[in-house]
């Protein structure tokens, strides 16, 4: 999730608050991967619920109820140039679009395939463990994570 998280970060993970509200777009959580629960990763939430969402051109489109939204302008990623992929899902009920900050190296929903080589790109919701919330350490980025307003 580099630029905003780096190996070794400690975070607090909060496990409870998602049992009474739903994850938001913009929301870094911990999840088992969907291939293999025995993993964890960090990743942010893009598309939600209900929603289709396309990765082309170097563009986020998410669309629902025929009102499309651009993810064009991501203010936690200064340096982002565009996010690679070509694909396209429409998510179901308690299904979920993820993708990892660092864009060009990240695994995540664009890449996820099932060993027989079928693309998988959906989190499903019991797969998320929890929204990290802080960071520990190290000492000097200890901090609040602070959601993204879209």
């Amino acid at each position: 999730m580099v630029p905003n998280f780096q190996s070794g970060d400690y975070l607090i993970v909060d496990e409870i608050s998602y049992r009474f509200s739903n994850p938001e777009r913009g929301d870094v959580v911990v999840l088992k991967y969907p291939l293999d629960p025995r993993q964890r990763f960090i990743k942010r939430i893009i598309a939600l619920p209900g929603e289709t969402v396309q990765v082309s051109n170097g563009k986020i489109i998410i669309s629902k109820d025929g009102k499309n939204v651009v993810l064009d302008e991501e203010k936690y990623l200064p340096n982002l140039k565009g996010t690679q992929g070509n694909i396209s899902v429409s998510l179901g009920n308690n299904e979920y679009f993820v993708l990892g900050d660092n864009r060009d190296f990240s695994y995540d929903s664009r890449r996820w395939i099932t060993m027989s080589g079928q693309p998988k790109p959906i989190l499903p919701r019991e797969d998320i463990i929890g929204r990290a919330i802080f960071r520990v350490f190290p000492i000097s980025t200890m901090s609040y994570i602070k959601d993204p307003s879209y």
